[in-house]
């Protein structure tokens, strides 16, 4: 089934389900495994969207879609299952299909969820850098509204309390983080020294000083298009 047939098959709560899927160019046999904690639907909506935008993060599944067409893919949930089993599930896919050598699958790493020993190309960092900052330059205030309603959703915040509920911290995280907390708005007299050279060299930087108006002008810019999306 194509994406938009596959999504429009399954069930309500199959797209709500936590578990594994795949990406399947038909043109090519090769298919991109992937597992999501969340919602299979989340993660088909992100996939499908950076696609559609050129800047997924698999160079190689994106050269296949531009190559091919969005029709020439099919997307499939291969197995639900609890959001703490996800990566294990996920990674018994990956090595049944074999999703991660270059002539059987378009996963850039063989472990699943896991960034370690990835090497990106120039070309990805260059192609994820201007995506990132060619959309907040001028960010879409439906676009925002769509993100913060999403994320507010009864369905997501029940999600989010059944994730922390039943967290347990060992005694040395909370002495870390008890120590942090009592520790804030504590500067020393030579943290002091060393943070004022900083930024009376920072300041006295033309370029440093423009880099900064643009990022002043970018948080302006995110703030007013969150303020009009809020209700």
């Amino acid at each position: 089934m194509a994406y938009e047939g596959a999504v429009a098959k399954l069930t309500h709560s199959e797209l709500l389900d936590t578990g594994v899927y795949c990406i399947l160019c038909t043109a090519s046999g090769k298919r991109y495994i992937g597992s999501s904690a969340s919602s299979i639907m989340g993660r088909w909506h992100l996939h499908r969207k950076q696609l559609r935008k050129g800047n997924h993060h698999s160079l190689h599944l994106q050269r296949a879609w531009t190559k091919y067409g969005e029709s020439s893919f099919d997307f499939t949930v291969l197995a639900t299952c609890a959001p703490d089993e996800c990566i294990t599930m996920e990674q018994k896919f990956i090595d049944a299909f074999r999703a991660s050598e270059r002539h059987y699958g378009y996963n850039i790493n063989p472990n699943a969820r896991s960034p370690l020993g990835v090497k990106f190309s120039a070309e990805r960092i260059a192609i994820h850098r201007k995506a990132i900052r060619g959309y907040w330059d001028n960010p879409d205030p439906e676009h925002v509204r769509k993100m913060v309603e999403a994320s507010h959703t009864p369905e997501m915040r029940l999600q989010h309390s059944q994730r922390m509920k039943g967290r347990k911290f060992s005694d040395e995280h909370k002495a870390k983080m008890r120590e942090a907390w009592t520790r804030r708005g504590e500067i020393t007299d030579s943290a002091r020294v060393a943070m004022g050279a900083a930024q009376r060299k920072r300041y006295s930087d033309p370029e440093q000083r423009a880099k900064m108006s643009e990022y002043a002008k970018r948080g302006h810019a995110i703030r007013a298009a969150k303020k009009a999306a809020s209700p």
